[in-house]
């Protein structure tokens, strides 16, 4: 099933090599058209943001060596030439703390990493659709928090 979006790029930004396998195997079986690029620690990532071009996506986990993905999202956002990257931190960490502290810092999304293959690919299937550009300005703070505490995307048609 090809995605019918203008999505070209995604980074994924994990230390974990399995996650990493998986994520870029479901996203190839979703749209191989998608370009991937991996990056294991987040210098790595916050090097390749700054000389490269941006990700239409960037998968951030938040557990990653040499700099966490909290850092690097508040760099991102800080940055006028990256604070319009969407972002979804894509964690095992289900801790209300880090939910609103990656708000704070301007995610768009929180997701905690899903126990099964199918459900991965029915949450990356949802974030390949999403117009990013409109996605924010459209959902309210408590709809973020659902989506983060009960972790399935329902997301409105609009976007």
């Amino acid at each position: 099933m090809l995605v019918k979006n203008h999505m070209k790029r995604v980074m994924i930004a994990d230390d974990d090599l399995d996650d990493q396998m998986l994520v870029q195997e479901v996203i190839q079986e979703i749209d191989p058209r998608i370009e991937i690029l991996i990056m294991p620690d987040g210098v790595k990532l916050m090097h390749t943001l700054q000389s490269f071009a941006h990700p239409d996506l960037l998968l951030l986990d938040l557990n990653m060596p040499f700099k966490n993905g909290m850092d690097c999202l508040a760099e991102i956002k800080a940055d006028p030439g990256m604070k319009d990257i969407p972002v979804v931190v894509l964690s095992t960490s289900k801790s209300v703390r880090d939910v609103e502290q990656s708000f704070a810092l301007g995610a768009h999304l929180f997701l905690t990493k899903p126990n099964t293959y199918e459900e991965l690919r029915k949450m990356i299937g949802s974030l390949l659709h999403i117009k990013w550009e409109k996605f924010r300005s459209m959902l309210h703070k408590r709809h973020f928090m659902r989506i983060a505490t009960e972790g399935s995307i329902e997301i409105p048609e609009e976007v």
